[in-house]
């Protein structure tokens, strides 16, 4: 029957598509998929074969993602200077990889407790101990077992303690359970100096107590009651302390029953009730640092958040992120009156900008012939000329450059287009964030301009002849003048409403730095073995290869690709007939514009919104 028939067909499809899919060609299982879904738009065994292709797709974009953020954690890591990047950088890698990962339990930790300790012995050296040891404590959370932050953390640990209670000792009356910890550890960690630091600590204590008698006997009492605990064998301070008597705060069970629950409003109207009355007390003052830290604590989190949720713009998958570092906020202080009203906001932003699914970009093509177009255009043209005269007004793209797309273009959602006909789009693009010079965004091409790119030209400009051969589509186009190239340029620009244009020297390699961001280096460009020429034998698809951290393909070899400053026009990047070796992005030479097989282009796009 004709249903078989077609259900035979598609299953030859299904295969097809299995096939390439193993090769990773993503694109093309796609295709093979589309095309089979035309005779068995309903079978469950396409469905299957989409699903499929659509988990490797997005397996394989993790595995990149994750390569290119481990290249860049070692970057931060060994610069030093950018803490907090590298810091988000490893959440990005642990939502990424499973927690039993080698480098999310060996690799990653190592290399960030190395970057703290380098940090510390820094500050160490302009006597900045307190800042050292927070750099130390940070290292030994990442990587617990690294001895050379434990030498450290026992090295400045004293020292940063000293510098901080002898602070502490000038002003407060009360003090938390952690400042007897300190105490013992500066006099575990160096006798000579905790000598000198009880001595120092104990006089101060009298002086202030012995003050305070004269006007209030209460905090007297309370300020010696507080030093004597935190310096028993002090035969001096256990005198003041048993001359002075206090009562203690009969609310401080119901103070301490708030902080415990997270409560802090509750805990600061209870505070507030008592200050009047018991102030001067020891226990008051004790929870009183207690939950100004929590506090604190929380307001500073909530303050990397609204950064973060800032930072996210529009972009939804980073708005995601802000909001699970808004309800860890959340459980720091429940009951904040403003928690509940912020909540709101960042799921409306959340709501307001997820993804609506769109058609994949390349279900938006159609294939163009002359004969297509001069049908379409009947009446407006006769014959071949049709497609010179047919009027055309610039259309909208479901897939408009954006600022917002910068530095995302790895992502496939992150290509965007202009549509130069109804059924047709531009090249393939992506969007370029700013920085190193570049004051402003633009995008560049994807891929270098194929022939598939040169034959929707052809067809709707008619200056020119289409390469028929299909097999070639995906190839670089090569063959033609930088004149040509700059004259298709002008006509994208004419038809879109945008600018297009060759790239600067700067503007590619910029591109191309993409930031550090680099693949594995796998050109295209000539290898030999054995006097067997294995690789560069020719031109292959612009789609194949590893992309860059922006997202560019072939950016190295392939085909070298125009560049131009002034009057002055150079090539870039080598080609296929290049030794391997050689093949960088700096690699440059003169080019006189002319026609040659080793020679394609990519444009920049000016106009990003």
């Amino acid at each position: 029957s004709l249903e078989q028939f077609r259900n035979n067909i598609a299953k030859l499809y299904i295969a097809k598509a299995n096939e390439t899919l193993q090769e990773e060609r993503f694109d093309a299982a796609d295709g093979y998929v589309d095309i089979g879904e035309r005779f068995a738009p309903k079978a469950q065994e396409l469905l299957d074969m989409r699903n499929a292709v659509t988990n490797a797709r997005e397996e394989s974009d993790r595995i990149a993602r994750v390569e290119s953020n481990k290249g860049s954690l070692k970057i931060f890591t060994d610069s030093g200077n950018k803490v907090a990047e590298a810091l988000k950088l490893f959440e990005q890698l642990k939502a990424d990889l499973p927690d039993t990962d080698d480098y999310i339990t060996t690799d990653a930790p190592k290399m960030l407790g190395e970057m703290f300790a380098r940090l510390a012995r820094n500050s160490a050296e302009t006597k900045a101990y307190t800042k050292a040891y927070s750099f130390v404590t940070k290292g030994l959370e990442l990587d617990p077992f690294n001895n050379d932050l434990a030498a450290l953390k026992r090295e400045y640990q004293s020292e940063a303690n000293i510098i901080e209670l002898t602070k502490l000792f000038k002003t407060a009356s009360s003090f938390p359970d952690t400042v007897n910890e300190k105490i013992r550890q500066i006099e575990n960690g160096n006798a000579a100096r905790y000598d000198e630091f009880s001595k120092a600590s104990v006089k101060e204590f009298v002086t202030r107590i012995n003050s305070l008698r004269t006007t209030d006997e209460n905090a007297a009492a309370g300020l010696a009651q507080s030093a004597a605990s935190l310096f028993p064998a002090n035969a001096t301070l256990a005198d003041l302390k048993n001359a002075l008597q206090l009562k203690p705060w009969a609310g401080l069970a119901a103070a301490n029953a708030a902080i415990n629950s997270k409560n802090l409003t509750q805990a600061t109207q209870l505070q507030q009730a008592a200050a009047d009355e018991f102030s001067t007390y020891p226990d008051y003052g004790k929870f009183s640092t207690i939950l100004e830290s929590k506090i604190n604590a929380a307001n500073e989190d909530f303050d990397e958040y609204i950064k973060d949720k800032e930072a996210a713009g529009e972009i939804y998958d980073d708005l995601r992120l802000a909001k699970r570092l808004f309800l860890r906020v959340k459980k720091k202080w429940v009951d904040n009156p403003d928690y509940a009203a912020e909540e709101k906001l960042i799921d409306a932003l959340i709501k307001k900008h997820k993804p609506v699914t769109k058609p994949k970009i390349r279900t938006v093509e159609k294939e163009l012939t002359a004969e297509s177009i001069a049908k379409a255009a009947a009446g407006t043209g006769t014959g071949a000329t049709a497609t010179k005269v047919a009027p055309w007004t610039p259309i909208g793209s479901d897939s408009e450059c954006t600022a917002r797309l910068a530095g995302y273009g790895k992502r496939a959602k992150a290509i965007c287009f202009d549509m130069i006909h109804s059924s047709a789009r531009g090249p393939l693009m992506v969007v370029v964030p700013s920085g190193e010079g570049i004051e402003k965004s633009f995008a560049i091409a994807k891929y270098e301009v194929s022939v598939s790119d040169w034959g929707k030209y052809c067809i709707l400009s008619g200056t020119c002849q289409p390469i028929k051969d299909k097999s070639r589509k995906n190839d670089p186009m090569t063959g033609i003048t930088l004149k040509q190239a700059q004259d298709y340029a002008a006509w994208l620009s004419e038809r879109t409403g945008k600018t297009y244009r060759i790239p600067t020297k700067s503007e590619w390699e910029y591109a191309a730095n993409a930031g550090g961001k680099q693949p594995k280096k796998d050109f295209n460009c000539r290898v030999s073995v054995n006097e067997k020429l294995i690789k560069g034998t020719g031109i292959v698809s612009v789609k194949s290869g590893r992309s860059n951290g922006w997202g560019l393909k072939n950016y190295v070899g392939n085909v070298q690709e125009w560049v131009i400053d002034g009057s002055t026009t150079t090539a870039r990047g080598g080609a296929f007939t290049d030794a391997h070796s050689k093949c960088e992005i700096s690699l440059e030479r003169s080019h006189n514009g002319g026609a040659d097989e080793a020679t394609g282009f990519r444009l920049v796009r000016d106009d990003v919104g």
